[in-house]
């Protein structure tokens, strides 16, 4: 097997580039490719096998306002999965650092999960969902990344977003007052809001639901769900499993159970928020039917952002 090799796009990739274009972009590919023929500001990359291209990637630099927009990206079906479209973006990354623009964005629909999973894995962080942007229902996410990001692919499955099968044990049930010591610590590990108690307690004298997944009897997970009528909306306050059991459908269980609640109570929306550097939870609630719709910046002090994501019910 040959390597994959990269370059710049050449006149003999033309009808290759046009059939990988028209895979996104609803066969328009040939006048995608004629567009950036036509303008100096985009840079164009393609993936090889041999003679065979197999990938392509077109930027935008944007010099008015420093920023490079990744607007189209495709690989060939048969070639996905061997890290082609990541080696793209790095591509993208460096082209757009060396003509020093500040940051890389792209955007996609809010149906295109493994879209926005690849982007997230390469670093990106959701900020905007316009709604309605392609056609009704059919909504815009846009992603940023800030230039240079030197961190490289993120690996890793960020939760699998399967339910708890039947050879599990995994039960979901309410809080008791015995679980105190194990939701603590659970809550602990992810809240940035001074310690895992108060949060607990706040939760308590506020009236929020808080799920509890057992094994057999020991607590292994926790959620806190606050219900707020005036908007009909639930919006996950905390979700954390214990290490052992992370990507064993836990997390998607109770996930499961703040569903059923807020249908039974006829609410609208659920909605969830994580830190920007949080990717695996981002992950995690993208494989459960979430949609990221902005970032809060600087929510959680200078630098550290908040993703909100929604799922309607």
């Amino acid at each position: 097997m040959l390597p994959i090799t990269y370059g710049p796009y050449r006149e003999n990739d033309h009808d290759a580039v046009v059939a990988l274009l028209n895979l996104i972009t609803d066969d328009l590919g040939a006048e995608v490719l004629a567009v950036v023929g036509a303008k100096p500001s985009r840079a164009v990359s393609v993936a090889r096998d041999g003679a065979a291209t197999v990938g392509v990637i077109i930027v935008a630099l944007i010099g008015w306002s420093g920023d490079a927009h990744l607007r189209f990206l495709a690989v060939d079906a048969a070639y996905r999965g061997r890290g082609i479209g990541a080696a793209l973006v790095a591509w993208a990354r460096e082209t757009a650092t060396a003509a020093g623009m500040r940051r890389l964005y792209v955007d996609t629909s809010h149906d295109n999960v493994r879209g926005m999973q690849f982007y997230i894995r390469q670093g990106f962080i959701p900020e905007v969902c316009r709604f309605d942007f392609y056609k009704p229902g059919l909504h815009q996410v846009n992603l940023w990344l800030d230039l240079p990001y030197t961190a490289g692919v993120r690996t890793g499955r960020g939760g699998g977003g399967r339910a708890a099968g039947a050879g599990n044990v995994i039960a979901i049930d309410r809080y008791r007052e015995s679980d105190r010591a194990v939701v603590v610590a659970l809550i602990d590990a992810i809240t940035w809001q001074g310690d895992g108690l108060g949060v607990l307690e706040n939760a308590l004298r506020n009236d929020w639901e808080i799920f509890v997944a057992r094994d057999r009897d020991a607590p292994v997970g926790t959620l806190l769900l606050q219900i707020t009528r005036w908007n009909a909306t639930a919006h996950i306050g905390m979700l954390s499993v214990l290490p052992d059991y992370q990507s064993r459908g836990v997390g998607a269980a109770l996930v499961g159970a703040a569903r059923s609640l807020a249908r039974k109570r006829s609410l609208r929306r659920l909605t969830v928020g994580t830190g920007h550097a949080n990717w695996r939870a981002q992950l995690f609630y993208l494989r459960n039917g979430f949609v990221p719709e902005f970032c809060h910046h600087n929510f959680g002090g200078p630098g550290i952002h908040e993703v909100l994501l929604w799922q309607d019910i």
